[in-house]
């Protein structure tokens, strides 16, 4: 089943029942799947106008107090409001294998910053 306009919107709408009408808010939308009929700031500009006819709230986009995150990829799509960060560093799968001999502190610091790539 591909991604389908409407069915992100069903899913942006459920995300904004926590925004309040005096809040603020922005979509960030990221197109993973470029086969999709909708770039991504008509997607954001859609969505937005959306939320904006369900809840009322005004559009931010340099300050918000909310944002919704649209992340559209072939088969699925991802709504989401907060972002967790990470340790950083590459991403998985992207460099070669390597190995550890721990003896100390100052070796799992050093595989430590080998993982992150810092």
């Amino acid at each position: 089943m591909q991604s389908d306009i409407k069915e992100i919107e069903l899913l942006v709408l459920k995300a904004a029942k926590e925004i309040r009408s005096s809040d603020s808010f922005r979509i960030k939308a990221k197109r993973q799947w470029k086969g999709f009929p909708l770039g991504s700031m008509k997607t954001e500009a859609l969505l937005g106008s959306a939320v904006v006819d369900a809840v009322g709230a005004r559009v931010n986009l340099s300050k918000p107090d909310k944002t919704i995150h649209v992340e559209i990829a072939k088969n699925s799509s991802q709504v989401f409001s907060e972002k967790i960060a990470g340790p950083g560093g590459m991403p998985f799968g992207s460099a070669g294998k390597g190995i550890l001999l721990l003896s100390g502190r100052d070796s799992a610091l050093a595989g430590w910053l080998m993982m992150k790539r810092a």
